[in-house]
């Protein structure tokens, strides 16, 4: 039977190869053997590569159109090309393989060669393999050298920047960044930095790596969150002192205005108000846990600088009392038996110096230390509250103060003012006594607690100044009282608004520190913070902790007493609920002496 037409079998029919078989026959065709090869390229650096017309015109529309004949290229055997040899055999090696191997201090040369030649594989490949191999070098290469090339790899890099910021900043080529992309970066709220200073410190290095950019420098300290910085940085900024031009006034003028974060002059309402306390808050990075008065801004907060394994032999610190004399820390050690320690600051260990294990010759029964004083000739002052006595220690010997004629009942704490008088504070906290001589007088409160000026209440710790004005932590009436010598009353500088945990409020404050220009810092035992006070302020200001009742660096828990060193401007806090004691500073950057250098 003859089949119809349609159903004949075709004259023409598919020969069809597998992939693998392709590619086997595409590997036939390696560029460097130089089989069949019509086209050479040239580099940069005068390096020739020989390769196919038709494989490099497949690859990209621009690349057909220079080598088919629409441009002089096409009539050339040899092309040059603006590459390095190195990116140039890169670019080629994939283009025959799909795989190439470079040097990363090359991708910024190849990412502008595909960009150019628009091979839009390679540049897929190249993005991720920059995305995996990102570094502060080459992130900052990138930007310098194929800015407008980016695209998607745009908001990549800047998050990487905005996330290692300090170690892009440190990078050779951090200097030529363009202004716009540093406005951009400085002006994010996700700055990933360990302190505002690093940001003025990014400013200043930009600023010097080219002449002309006083203009460029006053916009970008625009963007420097100046109310973030610590007190110590803007009191060198404020003075002026060998910063010229522009960016000059700039900073001046933005550190003095900054400094209204820290002196109070953003208090609002009457005191007891609800508006009471309230702070314009400057506006905080993400980054930043909390804004602190005197310190400003930091990712940690605060620094340990003595503590205890609990699984050691003495067990956790306990620390009731802490000062610093002559590059130590002295503390009262609570852990049975009590104990000071001395802890040279710097140093992972303390060492007994008074009480059970210490060295110390005569009087050296102690079980129960209250209070520690040192005094201008360097002897430490023990309030013993078991015996109820005042041992002085001079010259690793201990003497009892007195000869036994002081006799304390109810002591809180012990100062030694700078005439050599002993101050203390008995009566169970009603009221605080001046021992000199021989004689004991009255200087504050009396033997009835109250609530009155004229009372105390609870009082647990004292301060005196080189004028003999005392400042006495009331803690019972949760404020701190002045008194000037000679009053018959006190009056209240911090707190008195009630017990609290606002800004104008104290809620049992202990320990406390008064420094020249009579700035009060109490330790607010049950808000768990270090407050800052001016006489005349409505409110304070927290200079440590505030954050919650935890361990975290910038966190307290009961912190029981504070204190300063003057030289440096450190603030200790015997951190008793977290068995530790803590040291806040102003922070520090790594272009510390970029901030202090001449424009």
């Amino acid at each position: 039977m003859i089949r119809p037409l349609a159903q004949m079998a075709p004259e023409v029919v598919s020969l069809v190869a597998s992939r693998t078989s392709k590619l086997a026959l595409w590997d036939r065709l390696p560029h460097h053997a130089e089989h069949f090869c019509d086209v050479s390229l040239r580099s940069i650096d005068g390096q020739v590569f020989k390769a196919h017309r038709l494989v490099l015109s497949m690859a990209s529309d621009p690349l057909f159109a220079m080598l088919s004949g629409s441009f002089v290229e096409g009539h050339q055997s040899e092309v040059p090309f603006e590459s390095s040899s190195e990116a140039l055999s890169a670019f080629l090696e994939f283009m025959y393989n799909g795989t190439a191997r470079v040097k990363k201090a090359v991708l910024p040369e190849l990412l502008r060669l595909v960009h150019q030649w628009e091979v839009q594989p390679l540049q897929a490949a190249l993005n991720e393999l920059l995305v995996e191999h990102m570094t502060p070098e080459l992130c900052s290469s990138l930007i310098v050298d194929c800015e407008v090339l980016l695209d998607e790899l745009d908001e990549m890099l800047e998050r990487y920047v905005l996330e290692n910021f300090a170690a892009c900043v440190k990078t050779e080529q951090f200097g030529s960044w363009p202004l716009h992309r540093m406005i951009g970066l400085l002006r994010s709220d996700d700055l990933l930095v360990e302190n505002e200073e690093e940001v003025l410190s990014a400013v200043m290095h930009w600023h010097r790596s080219a002449p002309g950019r006083d203009d460029a420098t006053a916009a970008l300290l625009q963007m420097v969150r100046f109310p973030l910085l610590s007190v110590a940085s803007l009191q060198a900024l404020r003075s002026r002192e060998g910063l010229t031009g522009l960016p000059g006034v700039v900073m001046a003028r933005l550190a003095a205005a900054a400094m209204k974060s820290h002196t109070g002059a953003a208090r609002e309402g009457p005191p007891g108000s609800p508006s009471a306390g309230a702070v314009r808050m400057p506006q905080l990075r993400h980054a930043f846990t909390h804004w602190w008065a005197d310190f400003g801004c930091s990712v940690r907060g605060g620094t340990v600088v003595a503590e205890r394994p609990v699984d050691t032999a003495e067990g956790e610190l306990e620390p009731w009392a802490v000062h610093v004399y002559n590059g130590s820390l002295f503390i009262i050690d609570g852990r049975e038996p009590c104990c000071v320690l001395q802890w040279p600051l710097g140093a992972c260990s303390g060492r007994v110096v008074v009480g059970a294990g210490s060295t110390l010759n005569g009087v050296n029964d102690f079980s129960d230390i209250i209070d520690i004083a040192i005094d201008a000739a360097g002897d430490l002052y023990v309030l013993d509250g078991q015996h109820g006595r005042i041992v002085r220690i001079h010259d690793g010997v201990g003497e009892v103060v007195g000869d036994g004629r002081l006799v304390l009942d109810g002591t809180r704490a012990l100062y030694i003012g700078l005439d050599g008088a002993i101050y203390f504070i008995d009566e169970g906290g009603s009221r605080v006594q001046r021992y000199v001589d021989g004689v004991t007088t009255v200087v504050a409160g009396g033997p009835e607690a109250g609530s009155s000026a004229q009372h105390l209440e609870d009082a647990e710790d004292i301060f005196v100044t080189k004028d003999g004005t005392l400042y006495i932590s009331d803690s019972g009436n949760h404020r701190i009282q002045k008194w000037v010598p000679g009053a018959t009353r006190g009056a209240t500088v911090a707190g008195g608004n009630g017990r609290g945990e606002r800004l104008d409020q104290l809620h049992h404050p202990v320990g406390l520190f008064v420094t020249e220009d009579a700035t009060i810092y109490v330790a607010d035992y049950q808000n768990h913070r270090i407050m800052k006070w001016r006489e005349g302020w409505q409110a304070g200001l927290t200079v440590a902790g505030g954050q919650g009742v935890d361990s975290g660096l910038h966190q307290l828990c009961e912190p029981i007493d504070v204190t300063i060193e003057s030289e440096t401007g450190a603030l200790y806090v015997a951190d008793n609920g977290n068995s530790r004691v803590v040291c806040w500073t102003a922070p520090s950057h790594p272009y510390e002496e970029i901030l202090s250098a001449p424009f």
